[in-house]
């Protein structure tokens, strides 16, 4: 998975080889999907073994707020425009959620997404600049085995085996995009990244 030609799969991970974490996705930039079928595309690495998807973000939105509500404690408030600075567009845009789940032990789940997105030119020449952080922290129930059901150990699949589990999640992303169509009948693309991950 690449959001704005930024790898999201983790190498090594404690949840295991080629972990995807698109907590730091902000589905109202999304723009764009593109992605492959199958084993055979070498340009997207390690992971390819099934596919991969690529997520661009849009370079303008509108001006917006939107607050939502739902069960199990889902809140959710997100703010995003788009200012005209120096030529291109700036996007500003903030995500904060919290989610308790169906759980005994309440996930107390919290996120918080912070995106600037500078861009400039247009489709035949131009460029992006594309800053995140993502934060996010949650007690974390676990897979609970059948026979501690059984057992009474909790009182059914929601229960907990441990209430003192939990998360904290980091992740920084700067990310720089650069197309140029000027080059005969093919395109010059070329990305540069940055990221840092901790869990």
């Amino acid at each position: 998975t690449f959001i704005d030609g930024v790898p999201i799969n983790e190498p090594t991970h404690a949840h295991g080889q080629g972990y995807t974490d698109l907590n730091i996705l902000i589905p109202e930039l999304v723009g764009g999907l593109t992605y492959t079928k199958g084993t055979y595309h070498a340009e997207v690495g390690d992971f390819g073994a099934v596919g991969s998807v690529h997520l661009s973000y849009l370079d303008t939105i509108p001006d917006q707020v939107s607050v939502t509500t739902g069960v199990f404690n889902f809140q959710r408030v997100f703010a995003g425009a788009t200012h005209i600075v120096a030529g291109g567009n700036l996007i500003t845009a903030v995500e904060l959620q919290h989610y308790d789940g169906p759980w005994v032990v309440p996930d107390d789940q919290r996120k918080e997404n912070l995106v600037l997105r500078y861009s400039h030119g247009n489709d035949d020449r131009g460029y992006s600049l594309t800053g995140s952080i993502y934060h996010g922290l949650s007690t974390n129930t676990t897979d609970i085995p059948v026979r501690a059901i059984t057992e009474g150990l909790v009182p059914n699949r929601f229960g907990s085996l441990d209430p003192t589990d939990g998360v904290n999640a980091n992740r920084e992303n700067l990310s720089y995009q650069y197309h140029d169509n000027a080059w005969g009948d093919g395109q010059f693309a070329a990305n540069a990244y940055y990221f840092h991950n901790e869990l």
